[in-house]
C-alpha cells in the first residue's frame, strides 16, 4: 500500500523536501560560501551533516510506519529548521532565500517541545497537550515574525552572519526588535525547561514504553537545553562571535545539539523498529507459544513481547461471566489507572481478556494482531483453565465441608459441657457429699458404695469429655498448635520439633497438622520411637513424622487433600504437604 492511499502525502512530502534541502545545504558548507557556526571546522560540518541525516532518516522512518501521525513532518520541519543557519551565512545568495531562512532556527525549541510530548508515536495525547503546543507554535510564530518585519540587520552591531539582508522589513524599529530577540531568548530557556519537565514525566509514566519514550523524549530535551545555553550566553554577551569567527562556546553549544539531535533521529529508528519488531512477534504468536504450551505460557509471552511484567491474561469461563486466571482462580476485570484491557472474541463471545499498560493502547490493537493459530492456543488455554477452575470448586467444597464438621463437632461439645456435662459434674458433687455424711455417721458399706458410684460417674464424664472433643483438644483451638503438640509429647512416646514453626496459620491448616502427628501417635508402637519435624516451605506447612504411619492413610489423605495438600506415606515414615493460603 502506498504513501498516497495511506493519505500520508504530506509527510512524504516534507521529508523529501527535507532530503533536497539537505542535497542544496552540503556546497555551502564552506567557510568561504557562508558564515554560521556550521562552517567554523571539519567537525562542526561534519556534525551539521550527520544531525541532518539521521532526522531525516528517522522522519522517513515515521513517515513508512502506519499511522505514524505528524511525526515525520516534526522532525524534517526541524532538520531544516537546523539546517537554515547556513542559508542565512549565505553572502552571495539570494536575499529572499536568506530572509525567509532567519525564520527557521527560533522555531526549533517549540517544535522540539512537540516532539517530546508527542514521541515516538507522532500524536499528542490529550487536548490540552494540543492547546499548548499551537499556542506555543502560534507564539513563536507570531514574536519571529514581528521581528523580521522591524528588524533592520544593517543597525544591528551585534549581527555576523546575515547583516544586510530582510526583504521583509517594513519598518526598522531597533529597540522594538532588541525587546523581542531577547523576548525569543528568554522564552527559548522557558521552553527548555518545560521540555525537560515534560521528557521526565513521559519517562517516568511510560510504563512498557519507557525505554521507546526515553530515546526520543530525552534527545529532544538535550537539544533544547542546548539552545537554551546559547541563547543565555546571547543574554549575557550578545555578540555571537570574534570577528568573523564564532566563539568556542558557541562552537560547543553547537556540537552538543548536533548529537542530541543526531540522538533524536536515532531514537525515533530504534523505537519505530521496536514497534514493528513487537508487532512481529506478536502475529507469530503461536510460534512462539509452541505446539502444546502449558498454562500461563500465553500470558509470559505476551508479557515478555510487549515488555509489561504485570500484563494478565483472564479468560471467561463457556457458558458464564465468570473470569479466572491461567491456574483457575476467579478474577474480577477492574480498570485501575495506567491499565488498558483488549478483549479476544470468538465470534460474537468474549472468550479472553488481556489486561495491560496503558502506554500500549497506541499500539494496533492486539485482538487483530493476534493469528488463527495463536487463537486456537487460547481456546486450548481456556479449556484448561476451566479444569483447573473446577478443581479449585471442588477443593473449596472439600475444605467447606471440613469447616462445617469441625463447626459441628465444636457446637456439640459447647452443647455436651453446658448440658450432660453440668449435670454429670453436679451428680458428682452430690455423690461426694453423700459419700462424706455415710463415713461420718459410719455407714461404711453406704460410704463404699457411693464412692464406687462416685468412680463410675468420673470415668463416664471423662470419656464424654473426648467424645466431645473428639481427636482435636481443646487446647487447639485455644491456644494453638505448638501447645497442643507439646501437651501431645508429654502424654506419649513423641518428639517434637517445633523450631522453624510460624506462629500465626489458619485454624484449619493447624487442626489438619495435629490429626497428622495424632494419627502417627495412633499407629506407633510400644517400643518404637516418634519424631515429628513442622517447618514452612514457602506457601505450605510441611509435617515430617518417622517412626511410624497409619495402616489406613485415605481419611488422612482426605482431611489433607480438602485444603489442597497431600501426604505420602511409606514403612515407618509419612510427610503431609498443608497449603497455608
Amino acid at each position: 500500500m502506498t504513501l498516497m492511499r495511506r493519505r500520508e502525502w504530506a509527510p512524504a512530502a516534507a521529508v523529501v523536501g527535507g532530503w533536497v534541502l539537505l542535497a542544496l545545504t552540503v556546497p555551502l558548507l564552506d567557510a568561504n560560501r557562508s558564515i554560521a557556526v556550521a562552517t567554523a571546522n571539519p567537525t562542526t560540518v561534519a556534525l551539521t551533516v550527520a544531525a541532518a541525516i539521521t532526522l531525516l532518516a528517522g522522519a522517513l522512518a515515521a513517515a513508512l510506519r502506519p499511522a505514524s501521525g505528524p511525526l515525520a513532518t516534526l522532525l524534517t520541519v526541524v532538520a531544516v529548521a537546523w539546517l537554515a543557519p547556513v542559508w542565512v551565512g549565505w553572502g552571495e545568495g539570494p536575499t529572499v532565500v536568506r530572509t525567509i531562512a532567519t525564520l527557521l532556527p527560533p522555531l526549533a525549541a517549540p517544535l522540539l517541545f512537540h516532539v517530546t510530548l508527542a514521541g515516538p508515536r507522532g500524536r499528542l495525547g490529550t487536548r490540552g497537550e494540543r492547546i499548548l503546543v499551537t499556542s506555543l507554535m502560534g507564539a513563536f510564530a507570531a514574536v519571529v515574525l514581528t521581528l523580521v518585519l522591524v528588524r533592520d540587520p544593517f543597525l544591528d552591531r551585534h549581527c555576523w552572519s546575515n547583516c544586510t539582508a530582510n526583504d521583509l522589513l517594513v519598518a526598522p524599529v531597533p529597540r522594538l526588535a532588541a525587546v523581542l530577540t531577547t523576548t525569543l531568548l528568554w522564552a527559548t530557556i522557558a521552553v527548555a525547561v518545560a521540555t525537560a519537565v515534560a521528557a521526565l514525566v513521559r519517562v517516568r509514566d511510560a510504563g512498557a514504553d519507557r525505554k521507546p519514550v526515553a530515546a526520543v523524549c530525552i534527545p529532544a530535551a538535550t537539544a533544547v537545553a542546548a539552545e537554551s545555553a546559547r541563547a543565555a550566553l546571547l543574554l549575557a554577551n550578545p555578540a555571537e562571535s570574534v570577528g568573523a569567527t564564532p566563539t568556542e562556546a558557541h562552537v560547543w553549544l553547537f556540537a552538543a545539539r548536533a548529537i542530541a539531535l543526531a540522538a533524536l533521529g536515532a531514537g525515533v529508528i530504534w523505537a519505530i523498529a521496536t514497534e514493528r519488531a513487537r508487532r512481529h512477534r506478536i502475529a507469530r504468536l503461536a510460534d512462539e507459544l509452541g505446539a502444546s504450551p502449558e498454562a500461563g505460557t500465553l500470558q509470559r509471552t505476551l508479557a515478555a513481547i510487549l515488555g509489561d511484567p504485570r500484563l494478565e491474561v483472564l479468560y471467561r469461563l463457556p457458558g458464564t461471566t465468570r473470569m479466572v486466571d491461567a491456574s483457575g482462580v476467579d478474577r474480577s476485570i477492574a480498570r485501575a489507572p495506567g491499565r488498558a484491557i483488549a478483549e479476544i472474541r470468538r465470534g460474537e463471545d468474549v472468550v479472553a481478556v488481556i489486561v495491560h499498560d496503558d502506554a500500549l493502547r497506541g499500539l494496533p490493537a492486539l485482538p487483530e494482531q493476534i493469528g488463527a493459530a495463536a487463537r486456537l492456543a487460547i481456546d486450548n488455554e481456556r479449556l484448561h483453565v476451566g479444569v483447573l477452575a473446577h478443581l479449585h470448586e471442588l477443593r473449596a467444597s472439600r475444605a467447606r465441608v471440613v469447616d462445617s464438621a469441625d463447626a459441628a463437632r465444636r457446637v456439640i461439645e459447647r452443647n455436651i459441657h453446658d448440658g450432660a456435662q453440668q449435670s454429670l459434674v453436679a451428680l458428682l458433687y452430690e455423690l461426694s457429699l453423700a459419700r462424706i455424711a455415710a463415713t461420718n455417721t459410719g455407714a461404711g458399706a453406704r460410704a463404699d458404695a457411693l464412692a464406687e458410684a462416685q468412680a463410675a460417674t468420673g470415668r463416664i464424664l471423662d470419656r464424654l469429655r473426648t467424645l466431645a472433643h473428639g481427636p482435636i483438644p481443646a487446647i487447639l483451638d485455644d491456644v494453638g498448635l505448638e501447645a497442643a503438640l507439646r501437651r501431645l509429647s508429654e502424654e506419649a512416646a513423641l518428639d517434637v520439633d517445633l523450631s522453624e514453626l510460624p506462629q500465626a496459620l489458619p485454624s484449619a491448616v493447624q487442626r489438619t497438622a495435629y490429626l497428622v502427628v495424632v494419627s502417627a501417635v495412633d499407629a506407633q508402637a510400644d517400643s518404637e520411637p516418634l519424631m515429628a519435624e513442622l517447618h514452612l516451605d514457602g506457601a505450605a506447612l510441611v509435617v515430617h513424622v518417622t517412626g511410624a504411619a497409619p495402616t489406613d492413610p485415605e481419611p488422612l489423605r482426605d482431611r489433607v487433600g480438602a485444603l489442597g495438600g497431600t501426604v505420602e506415606t511409606a514403612p515407618g515414615r509419612m510427610t503431609a504437604v498443608i497449603p497455608c493460603e
